[in-house]
């Protein structure tokens, strides 16, 4: 807050302008190391790490729709995905973001060779839709 960037603190690294910019951030590169005298709660770091996670799902959430047992197969959420613009390659086993070309993508940015690796990308910086890239 009222705080304007400089060469050692850069906007959306070391200070945001929202909370929920911070939560994103947090949620793509981790928290950071403990200061040696903090005091927080197994609980309560639990319950931090989880709102973390969520930066990307839309609120208001009913709290069971992230836990729910009812869990979706890997097929049924690549439809989806599908349907958003993303692309599946079962020839070459890969994963590109939507509007990426296969060509000039990079492994681990816009490509992924692993579904996991794609769904975790999601998981970190939320869902790209065409012309996000």
């Amino acid at each position: 807050p009222n705080a304007a960037p400089t060469e050692k603190f850069k906007l959306g690294v070391d200070f945001f302008e929202s909370l929920q910019d911070m939560r994103e951030y947090l949620c793509a590169y981790g928290l950071p190391s403990r200061a040696k005298h903090t005091r927080i709660s197994d609980d309560d770091m639990a319950e931090l790490e989880q709102w973390i996670r969520s930066a990307h799902i839309k609120e208001p959430y009913e709290e069971h729709a992230t836990t729910t047992s009812d869990r979706m197969k890997p097929k049924e959420v690549k439809n989806i995905l599908k349907g958003l613009g993303y692309q599946f390659s079962k020839h070459f086993e890969f994963y590109l973001l939507p509007d990426t070309s296969c060509h000039k993508s990079q492994v681990g940015r816009d490509r992924f060779e692993e579904l996991i690796d794609l769904f975790n990308h999601i998981a970190r910086f939320g869902l790209s839709s065409s012309g996000d890239g």
